[in-house]
């Protein structure tokens, strides 16, 4: 199958001929790409300038893609997706270490130990088809289609405000967000 791949550290993307080599499991779903967003992220990857990209363990390239849109093409046993079903993955997988993570927050998470699809150490969604675990697919309305594609950036937006709105911090709670024009200032 096609997939677009970097060898984090050096500058340029390809396109390569990959071999899916991953099966489906009882918890797991076969997935076809549909849509896959572009970001600063994988421009500072594709120009060799963020440091963290790395490759999955053993692997000698990484494929890009962190922000999906796939189908389910095929289902394990013990998922309860089906096939057609339209799944956004999710991008950042926890150490499984510190509570953060073990809360379903890796985006807090205190090891550094997480992995990112795309990014670091986890193929990314650019490429044909994939297999990922259930527990990590977000199912979203077929009437949402291609729009889907942008629930992780907006997740990213989703969670700063959330911190903003919750930090008891002078300088980001009651200062911040007037300026942003949300929310009444904190008391």
């Amino acid at each position: 199958m096609k997939a677009i791949v970097v060898k984090p550290g050096e500058k340029g993307a390809t396109l390569k001929d990959v071999e899916l080599k991953e099966t489906v499991g009882e918890n797991e779903v076969k997935l076809r790409t549909l849509r896959v967003g572009i970001c600063g992220t994988d421009r500072g990857i594709v120009t060799g300038k963020l440091s963290f990209a790395r490759p999955p363990e053993g692997a000698d390239y990484l494929v890009l893609g962190h922000e999906g849109l796939a189908r389910a093409e095929e289902v394990g046993q013990n998922v309860d997706l089906k096939e057609g079903d339209l799944v956004v993955p999710v991008v950042r997988r926890g150490c499984s270490k510190c509570l953060n993570c073990k809360i379903g927050r890796q985006d807090f998470c205190e090891t550094g130990e997480f992995i990112e699809a795309g990014i670091r150490g986890m193929q990314g969604f650019m490429r044909e088809e994939f297999v990922d675990d259930a527990k990590y697919l977000v199912k979203v309305p077929r009437d949402l289609g291609e729009l889907a594609v942008l629930a992780e950036p907006l997740s990213n937006v989703m969670k700063a405000y959330n911190e903003l709105v919750s930090s008891k911090s002078e300088a980001y709670g009651t200062a911040m967000i007037p300026r942003l024009g949300v929310g009444k200032p904190q008391s």
